[in-house]
């Protein structure tokens, strides 16, 4: 009976699961509140649709430190509560624009989570680990109580449904359905600057099997979002342009993991951090010369391998790049439990378990939200990935009878 009617009771099941997130959302206690990054979104679009104020100007800056302390939050301490995105994604937030602030912010806050349970669904499936459905609910479930998942949702940060759209190209792209992979970068590209370099890895690799459908719609969707921008927000570009000069001037607000690596050395603060970026970059680009004609295999291990490089060029070491590491973890525990079965299936929710752990006692939460995290929380995830892609790389990628090909 249940599975008759599971097209009538999933829906509704689904729908009152968000209605309730929203109110679990709005009744949030004020302990819990820092500053936020939705109010800038929020006010940028509203002032542009009722009184056609651009979103870069100061007008809306005002306006936005002015809804921020009625509602009790701070500015965001990396773009002090200015709008610094590119213009057409404006157009994302205006059907917020047209509820009350604290209502918008709670759906938001909503949109976040439903970002991080999808993320965290869709690295299971580029993985493929061989979960049953509770263990799938449970690691996705289980992701919203991680600490920088956490974080993310209390101060609405914006990027988690754009890391999501990076890993639903990366889906669609292995899939060999370069329309759909091409639409889902294009969408980003302008959020998750490092998407570009996922979408590049794509094109290469579905371009050596003559399958070119990817890179007409990619360049075909960011041609589109840049023309509609010019023609609804009509000099947009050297505004945003000046905001981030102003913002960032020189290049001290750099702090990639990379530079907190580098970090860790004070007396050679000044060249490792040089050093290391082009040493990884070096990295990927010999990985990337035996990529075209890849069998699927080696393209997922080197798909795995390219995220996790791609975070530690994030410019500011954000917790939301974290669930680009995702998928390569669950794809080493992967072939922790295809070898060991259900042994390696302890070890993984021992192993899991003690991550989150981890990250909450390394965790601000006690002392307030802060914007930068401890080199720890930045270092420990990628560390724990890179080195299992290194220690499997054979198997995932030459051995001839690898279980990972058998059914």
């Amino acid at each position: 009976m249940l599975k008759k009617s599971a097209n009538i009771w999933v829906p509704l099941l689904v729908i009152v699961a968000v209605c309730g997130l929203t109110l679990v959302n709005m009744r949030l206690p004020v302990s819990t509140r820092s500053w936020d990054e939705f109010a800038p979104r929020w006010t940028a679009a509203r002032l542009w649709l009722q009184k056609g104020y651009s979103p870069y100007s100061e007008e809306t800056h005002t306006e936005t430190l002015a809804v921020l302390e009625a509602n009790g939050f701070e500015p965001d301490p990396q773009n002090e509560g200015y709008f610094m995105d590119p213009a057409f994604y404006l157009i994302g937030y205006l059907p917020f624009s047209f509820i009350p602030f604290p209502l918008a912010r709670a759906i938001w806050m909503t949109v976040t989570e439903v970002s991080i349970l999808a993320s965290a669904y869709i690295a299971i499936k580029l993985a493929g680990p061989k979960f049953t459905t509770v263990e799938v609910l449970l690691f996705c479930l289980s992701t919203l109580v991680w600490y920088p998942c956490l974080k993310l949702v209390l101060t609405g940060s914006v990027l988690p449904p754009f890391i999501f759209l990076v890993l639903l190209g990366c889906y669609h792209g292995l899939r060999k359905d370069g329309v759909s992979a091409g639409i889902f970068f294009a969408l980003a590209a302008g959020m998750i600057p490092v998407s570009l370099v996922a979408a590049i890895f794509f094109l290469i690799w579905l371009g050596s099997q003559r399958q070119n459908d990817m890179s007409d719609i990619f360049i075909s969707g960011l041609a589109f979002l840049l023309v509609t921008s010019i023609i609804l927000f009509e000099g947009w570009l050297p505004d945003w342009f000046a905001r981030v000069i102003q913002l960032r001037p020189g290049t001290s607000w750099i702090d990639t993991p990379l530079v907190r690596l580098a970090g860790l050395i004070p007396t050679a603060a000044t060249w490792l951090p040089v050093l290391l970026h082009a040493g990884f970059l070096l990295w990927l680009i010999i990985e990337w010369y035996s990529l075209p004609g890849s069998q699927p295999r080696v393209a997922i291990w080197k798909l795995m391998l390219t995220l996790n490089l791609l975070y530690l060029f994030n410019l500011h070491s954000e917790g939301a790049y974290l669930l680009l590491l995702w998928p390569a973890l669950l794809l080493i525990f992967r072939f922790v439990i295809e070898k060991w079965r259900t042994f390696g299936k302890i070890i993984f929710w021992i192993f899991y378990s003690a991550l989150v752990y981890f990250y909450w006692t390394r965790s601000q939460f006690s002392t307030g939200w802060q914007l930068k995290e401890p080199t720890s929380l930045v270092l420990i995830l990628p560390a724990v990935t890179l080195i299992g892609l290194i220690w499997f790389h054979w198997w995932a990628t030459k051995s001839p009878a690898a279980l990972v090909d058998k059914q």
